[in-house]
């Protein structure tokens, strides 16, 4: 089992459904619980956890109870039964084209202003930048993998 879900079940789903017997567990139980994680679930007691979480949390349940049904140990995913979260994203805030070279300019002496510029420059995300090798880069073409032929040398014009 993989450690994460190991640990959602330690801290969140155990302490509050672990002592109802399998076969005892209805979709009462299952709403009663993503309704309390989503008012009181955080651990430090400073309020609800996010319905990404808590839907996680279901899809952990689910995934169990799926295996309990397959070897007969109950007859009916209750799981099935619990409507799940609606999950809002926030809208994406980015910069405005006029504050990019001022941006560029306060980033440009901190240790990762060169990672800032090639993301700005070229869109890659996080994981993209840097996964980036010494190898993976043409210098004499001035061009990336990522790059797009209007992008390229200043991407790597660093």
């Amino acid at each position: 089992m993989c450690s994460f879900i190991h640990s959602e079940i330690k801290t969140h789903l155990a302490p509050r459904l672990g002592a109802i017997p399998l076969q005892g567990l209805t979709p009462i139980h299952l709403q009663d619980y993503k309704e309390r994680a989503l008012r009181e679930g955080r651990v430090d007691g400073s309020g609800g956890l996010s319905p990404a979480t808590v839907r996680y949390h279901l899809n952990i349940l689910n995934g169990a109870l799926e295996e309990a049904v397959s070897l007969g140990y109950v007859t009916r995913n209750v799981a099935r039964s619990v409507k799940k979260s609606r999950i809002t994203r926030a809208p994406v805030v980015t910069l405005a084209m006029q504050d990019i070279p001022r941006f560029l300019k306060a980033a440009r002496d901190i240790l990762y202003g060169r990672l800032f510029y090639t993301a700005l420059w070229t869109g890659m995300r996080l994981g993209e930048l840097l996964a980036v090798r010494w190898c993976d880069i043409n210098f004499e073409l001035g061009t990336s993998p990522w790059s797009s032929p209007s992008t390229s040398t200043v991407a790597l014009a660093i």
